[in-house]
């Protein structure tokens, strides 16, 4: 890819973005993903609102097929998701957790100007939704406790808003193993089977984990696999151990 092309492709990134979104963003250089010579012509750059370097997300070009995409607003919404969801932990368990994850797929241009709050209470229903966080206990597990205090989240922000499809996943580890936890997070990558839950277990670090998984098609196809939790005792049968 010469220099006068990819000068080219910048700048028409630069321009979709700013005529789609109405604001200007930083593009970084563009680099090509694939193989030009099975005649996959796809390009790709970092880019980030001018104004906020720390939403960081990626716009394509198809050159095949001339169209531009990117995820600027699943990436927006999962950020300001994140701080709703903060604020929503800590009412619940203090200071006493960490949300390693929020992660939300949802993309539409066509509500483009909405926020995280209206997302979320007029298309739950069409969007998928991750979330994996973790608390610190002063002593050993209490399940019911546990549950009870998970269901409130549960609750609230999955099936109140009738979420199509979300993956829920809660750690729980004494605090004295809270910078064991940190520590395979930050000497590792995301998708590191160190990171996973039974890895931490069998290693020590967490004492149990729960996990709730649900899908609005595979619930109705696959009662068994995928039941709702409809309370806490639904929620108790969700421990691992």
């Amino acid at each position: 890819m010469n220099n006068g092309m990819i000068i080219e492709i910048h700048k028409n990134m630069s321009d979709y973005l700013r005529s789609t979104y109405g604001h200007d963003f930083v593009v970084e250089k563009p680099a090509l993903s694939g193989n030009e010579g099975f005649g996959y012509h796809n390009y790709y750059a970092r880019a980030y609102p001018k104004e906020q370097p720390d939403l960081r997300f990626i716009v394509n070009w198809e050159k095949n097929k001339g169209v531009y995409d990117d995820n600027y607003l699943g990436t927006k919404w999962t950020k300001q998701g994140t701080e709703v969801m903060t604020r929503r932990l800590r009412e619940v368990y203090g200071d006493d957790f960490w949300l390693e994850e929020y992660w939300l797929s949802y993309n539409d241009k066509k509500v483009k100007d909405l926020d995280y709050p209206d997302i979320i209470s007029k298309y739950a229903d069409k969007m998928r939704v991750d979330i994996s966080y973790y608390v610190f206990l002063d002593n050993e597990l209490d399940k019911k406790y546990e549950a009870e205090r998970a269901y409130k989240i549960l609750r609230q922000n999955f099936i109140d808003t009738k979420t199509l499809q979300f993956n829920f996943i809660v750690g729980y580890l004494l605090k004295n193993r809270k910078e064991d936890l940190f520590y395979v997070f930050n000497s590792t990558k995301k998708g590191d089977g160190a990171r996973a839950q039974s890895e931490l277990y069998k290693t020590g670090i967490l004492q149990n984990w729960l996990l709730v998984q649900y899908s609005k098609r595979l619930s109705e196809e696959h009662s068994d696999g995928f039941k709702k939790v409809n309370d806490i005792n639904d929620l108790l049968d969700r421990f691992k151990y």
